[in-house]
């Protein structure tokens, strides 16, 4: 069987309006066929992401019998020239087990880069110590740093999970929407006076209703991508009980995304560790935020040279 590759295309759906669909090319008799539509993101004031962008992947699982399978079946990459999704290699052996009808899953995340999702790195141990770093509050509603649990990096993560699809031996057809976010709200550090080097992951960052030292929803922790027995979907799980994530390289600065926040009318403080010892601490005043829609991710910018620096005490 030749190598199964074949160019996809669908339009963007417009606000209230269905899905336009493109047929790919008819393929030849040992290839597949996609016959796909992919819905945009929702709309949102503040939201971090509301389009598809040039170099965009979905990463795609679709049920088929076999056993757990972390990568993914097929890959799409968004051409943001042509406004127009393209097919790489569908995964060997899954042409030949697909049903008539199932289910299909597709995921983006942020990094677009599958293989970072193997090794995620642990926070950076305490000197000294075999326990790694985790953050509680004290008795004074202060910060201390105690051996324990871990955070992590990790990117923007939308998906359209357990979607319908058909197969007619030749074409395969599904639609994706209803997109959620797992990660709903993300604050973008901006490097705006060149001070922020190093490694985004060496820098992380906790956000708290500074009336009650109530922290955020949690960090995300670990996302595992599965395909097993007669499903398929994502675990995207949370993790560091108090609110902290290590930040991601993005182009303006460094992101942290959070599982969720929401506050209103009260003083938000954003509390940034840089290892080995540096806090440094930033209070908004008064702020609403409200972070916890599964259709959008709200983001909130602050500048770097905001934020004062904390001394040992």
């Amino acid at each position: 069987m030749k190598k199964t590759m074949v160019f996809f295309a669908a339009a963007l759906c417009l606000a209230a309006v269905s899905c336009n669909k493109i047929d790919s090319p008819a393929p030849a008799s040992d290839e597949i066929q996609f016959n796909f539509s992919i819905a945009p993101l929702g709309p949102g004031t503040k939201a971090a992401k509301t389009g598809w962008a040039d170099g965009d992947r979905l990463n795609i699982w679709i049920d088929i019998n076999g056993v757990d399978q972390t990568d993914p079946d097929l890959v799409l990459t968004y051409n943001g020239a042509t406004a127009s999704w393209e097919a790489g290699a569908l995964r060997s052996g899954v042409q030949a087990n697909l049903k008539a009808d199932g289910k299909i899953t597709a995921v983006f995340e942020g990094y677009n880069d599958f293989s970072k999702y193997k090794s995620i790195t642990a926070v950076p141990k305490e000197p000294g110590s075999n326990a790694y770093i985790k953050f509680e509050p004290d008795r004074d509603g202060g910060w201390v740093k105690m051996p324990g649990s871990l955070a992590y990096s990790f990117p923007l993560l939308v998906y359209s999970e357990q979607q319908d699809y058909s197969y007619d031996g030749t074409t395969l057809t599904a639609t994706f929407g209803n997109w959620e976010f797992k990660s709903k709200f993300k604050v973008l550090v901006k490097n705006d006076n060149g001070n922020m080097t190093g490694s985004a992951s060496n820098y992380y960052l906790n956000v708290v209703d500074a009336a009650d030292n109530r922290a955020t929803g949690l960090g995300i922790w670990y996302l595992h991508f599965y395909e097993t027995g007669e499903s398929s979907g994502i675990n995207a799980s949370s993790g560091n009980t108090y609110g902290y994530v290590r930040g991601v390289q993005e182009a303006d600065g460094i992101a942290f995304y959070f599982s969720d926040f929401a506050t209103t009318a009260k003083d938000v403080t954003f509390t940034m560790f840089i290892p080995p010892y540096t806090e440094k601490t930033y209070t908004a005043t008064n702020k609403t935020i409200v972070a916890n829609d599964n259709t959008k991710c709200v983001g909130v910018a602050l500048n770097y040279s905001s934020f004062a620096d904390v001394p040992e005490p």
